[in-house]
């Protein structure tokens, strides 16, 4: 808890965030606050061990404020599209390993 790291996303242009660790279990559950631009998030990862796997849920809630805000529907749709396509790229990436051994 407490850690705190930073990253840039190509996401309608290229943004730098930044993201704190607020609550940590291990193997069950990792929460954090981010900032990217003027957008406020909260978020936090589950994970559920389930027969042949593990169950990943990840659930976020943010805030905007100025011009993002008028714009929030469009990027919460982009943001969905872009975090599932990450999430089949993981997927695949973490099958193929599996393959592989």
């Amino acid at each position: 808890m407490g850690t705190t790291y930073r990253g840039m996303a190509d996401f309608m242009g290229r943004m730098a965030w930044r993201a704190q660790i607020t609550e940590y279990q291990h193997r069950e559950k990792v929460s954090q606050t981010m900032s990217v631009g003027p957008v406020q998030i909260e978020g936090s990862w589950l994970f559920e061990p389930v027969e042949g796997g593990t169950r990943f849920t990840m659930r976020t809630q943010g805030e905007t404020g100025g011009l993002s805000a008028m714009l929030g529907p469009l990027i919460e749709g982009a943001l969905k599209r872009r975090l599932e396509a990450n999430l089949a790229q993981l997927k695949a990436m973490i099958e193929e390993e599996e393959r592989a051994t």
